[in-house]
């Protein structure tokens, strides 16, 4: 298998790229003008439109709906023309990634009210659980914001969590909307037991940053990843994968044995975190650290980003260090905001 010359693959190393400590960046922001983005067909146990509406009484303030897929992403991109302070979204992972991407590098922030089945980003974000507890983040006219890496697909769609093809896609197209609705994140496994069965391996051609040789490597399934939590419980791919390191991750399922693999996703799914805790401690997965990554495989496959299908490979990703601003909870050292 060919490696690229100073990448380090299988020697523990991994390029480095010095950013800037998201703690360091974090910092107040006034809050008066704010655009909500609602997606009504999230679930969730709060219907948060009175709580919404108590919380925006004294703030200069838009709410859309979203209808369509396309909303999210257009509805961000009003909310820049107008020059708000403040993005708050209504939904799950696939609104919340909409919006993102319409941003277009804008510094306006987000501010993620929990909705929808997964709720990745939240918890990449430690947000609190409740909604009245998020909305009490910008209550006084102020919130403290940091920056979060993204994505970008073929020079084009921008995402936060990951993008990926292979057993990954056919999970979640055999995840159906209305098992969502009714099982929550259970719906997912199933989906990955019907992606499992049968799921054939994949020839993989990778390009890791500036080298002219690919890795040349067989599996089920190719992540590239911007966050670490895989939406079963408190489980990981890898507790290196971080959304504010500057870098994004490669991450391969070379094989997979369908009885390790659901024994791992179902006890997360269950509260009991398993003695590896990640897919890579676990040996399921292995990662490699990029600033770019090039994917071709031996025949032509659909590839999403984050969860939507967004065309077939292959398919080229490059990180966008601190490209967004997310609001965040104070840390336990933080002065209050004066």
């Amino acid at each position: 298998m060919p490696v690229p010359m100073g990448v380090g693959v299988g020697d523990g190393e991994s390029p480095q790229l010095k950013c800037p400590d998201p703690m360091e960046q974090r910092r107040v922001i006034p809050i008066k003008k704010i655009a909500v983005i609602v997606n009504p067909a999230s679930g969730g146990s709060e219907a948060p439109l009175r709580a919404l509406n108590e919380a925006l009484a004294t703030f200069e303030s838009t709410v859309q709906v979203t209808q369509s897929v396309e909303d999210g992403a257009r509805f961000s991109r009003e909310a820049v023309s107008r020059e708000v302070d403040l993005i708050l979204v209504f939904g799950g992972d696939g609104t919340v990634s909409q919006v993102v991407d319409g941003l277009g590098g804008s510094a306006i922030p987000l501010l993620i009210l929990r909705g929808g089945t997964g709720n990745l980003i939240a918890d990449e974000l430690n947000l609190p659980a409740s909604i009245p507890e998020n909305l009490a983040l910008f209550a006084d006219g102020k919130a403290w914001v940091r920056p979060v890496d993204l994505g970008i697909v073929n020079r084009k769609t921008r995402f936060i969590l990951r993008c990926g093809c292979g057993l990954e896609v056919k999970a979640l197209q055999e995840t159906a909307y209305a098992r969502k609705a009714d099982w929550g994140k259970l719906a997912y496994a199933e989906g990955l037991l019907k992606g499992l069965s049968g799921h054939a391996s994949i020839d993989f051609r990778i390009w890791i940053d500036e080298s002219s040789e690919p890795i040349e490597e067989s599996g089920v399934s190719l992540t590239v990843a911007n966050a670490g939590r895989i939406g079963a419980g408190t489980l990981l791919i890898s507790p290196t994968v971080s959304m504010s390191d500057g870098l994004l991750d490669d991450c391969l399922i070379q094989t997979a044995s369908l009885k390790t693999v659901m024994e791992f996703f179902l006890s997360g799914l269950s509260g009991d975190e398993p003695d590896a805790g990640s897919l890579e401690a676990a040996s399921i997965i292995r990662v490699q650290k990029a600033r770019r990554i090039r994917v071709e495989t031996g025949r032509p496959l659909e590839f999403h980003v984050d969860g939507e299908i967004q065309g077939m490979t292959p398919f080229e990703i490059e990180v966008c260090p601190s490209a967004a601003w997310v609001v965040v909870a104070p840390a336990p050292e933080d002065e209050p905001a004066a």
